[in-house]
């Protein structure tokens, strides 16, 4: 027994204490790492053009998820979700880069029923 109290009071308790100084300090690394990435927000560009003016708009629901086909005087886009629109209507096309360089890429509806975006599929 005496022979354990005189390694921990020698040699133990200081790699103890080391090792609670390195796990404490790790924790922090990542704890301020993940605050990073939760608070910085993200960096976008965004490129827009014409997409045209609304000809057609068809709506499908498979699966219970709603999708619209949108043909515009300039080409024809699958979006998710159902589409408010009145044939006539203005379309932009909206890609939104992020700094990894992955793209979305969203039809943008002008109209007076209701102004929004839709990704596109």
């Amino acid at each position: 027994m005496n022979n354990l109290k005189k390694w921990w009071g020698e040699i133990g308790s200081p790699y103890l204490l080391i090792s609670i100084v390195m796990v404490g300090i790790t924790a922090l690394l990542f704890y301020t790492r993940a605050i990073d990435l939760i608070v910085k927000p993200r960096q976008a560009s965004y490129q827009e053009k014409p997409a045209g003016k609304i000809v057609d708009i068809k709506m499908y629901d498979l699966v219970f998820i709603p999708k619209s086909t949108i043909t515009t005087t300039i080409g024809i886009y699958q979006v998710g979700g159902a589409v408010s629109a009145i044939i006539g209507d203005t379309a932009t096309f909206k890609v939104e880069t992020f700094g990894n360089n992955s793209k979305k890429s969203f039809l943008c509806i002008e109209s007076e029923v209701k102004t929004d975006c839709y990704r596109i599929l």
